[in-house]
């Protein structure tokens, strides 16, 4: 079986669930490699008394390099990545060719940061079939964990090549050419990306980041509102809604968003750190003083903030003085 188009034009459920809890799995075609093993023997130390129950298995099993790929799939499901792992590693071992087990088993290696072995695992289904998008896509985030960033960007611009439908790599490509300060060819990235799955708060979160970091605080702080109506809950995009709304000079509305991003608090120490950052003294020791007060065990912080601010205030009046 192989990862053709149909594939790769959107990564399955087990695809995510591997993305999001990270493991790690085997290396080669016959064996797992050290790293794994090590890996393995850890968690299932720790996890003994509290493993999860392992899926049913319907009458009449028969381990095929298939069952033993969808019974990963299950633990996967039930966030036992070290049992999934080693089931498509069974797979792997019934049909060395089954393209689907291994591009999961270098999911696997990259959610356990381990984007050496993950390479291998990509690397093989690519010589098999040249044109895999998915495999593509796979290297490209081995390449950015490792901090190759021209080869990752490559092999992602190779994985758009073969199905410009892959979301996730005109995403990891925008993030590359923003770590590159080509903002405006990243910012084109985020919007492909979104055009094929607009409903991804984390994409509409880094085109914010993007246009923030450009100075395009107008359209960061629309994407960074679009992003907390689809998950008003993450304190990152709060934050960075945050961030947006107040160089726009929009401090109240900035100050909620700090505290939905945290608490009462942390608002006024952010609030009051960037008014220090633009040099408004009185007003950002004024917010400053009120995060002590919302929270007396938040003094050490906000009185680093504070003397900061007294100093800064010193100064400019020396200087005053010092003209008249």
């Amino acid at each position: 079986m192989t990862g053709k188009k149909s594939f790769a034009a959107s990564l399955p459920m087990i695809i995510a669930l591997i993305i999001l809890c990270g493991c790690a799995a085997g290396k080669g075609q016959q064996s797992v490699s050290g790293n794994y093993k090590k890996m393995v023997e850890l968690q299932q130390r720790k996890a003994s008394a509290t493993k999860a129950e392992e899926p049913a298995l319907p009458a009449g099993y028969e381990t095929t390099a298939e069952t033993c790929e969808r019974l990963g799939d299950a633990y996967v499901i039930q966030g036992d990545n070290v049992a999934a792992a080693t089931e498509y590693q069974k797979s792997l071992e019934k049909d060395p060719l089954r393209t689907t087990a291994r591009y999961k088993m270098g999911m696997l290696f990259l959610g356990r940061g381990l984007p050496e072995d993950a390479l291998n695992e990509f690397e093989q289904i690519i010589a098999k079939d040249p044109h895999n998008s998915s495999a593509y896509y796979g290297k490209g985030r081995a390449r950015f964990l490792q901090g190759k960033l021209d080869l990752a960007q490559s092999d992602l611009s190779e994985a758009i090549k073969y199905n410009d439908g892959l979301w996730q790599a005109h995403t990891l490509l925008g993030v590359i050419l923003d770590t590159k300060k080509n903002y405006s060819e990243a910012e084109k990235e985020y919007l492909k990306a979104l055009a094929i799955q607009p409903d991804s708060a984390a994409v509409y979160n880094d085109l914010g980041v993007s246009q923030y970091v450009a100075g395009k605080f107008d359209k960061a702080a629309e994407a960074f509102l679009k992003a907390f109506n689809l998950d008003p809950e993450n304190r990152r995009i709060c934050n960075n809604l945050g961030l947006a709304l107040y160089r726009l000079g929009n401090a109240g509305d900035a100050l909620e968003a700090f505290k939905r991003g945290g608490s009462e608090a942390s608002a006024y120490n952010n609030i009051g750190y960037l008014q220090m950052q633009d040099k408004q003294y009185n007003s950002a020791l004024a917010a400053l003083e009120k995060a002590i007060d919302a929270n007396p065990a938040y003094y050490a912080r906000a009185q680093k903030n504070i003397d900061k601010v007294k100093a800064a205030l010193k100064k400019a009046d020396s200087k005053q003085t010092t003209i008249e």
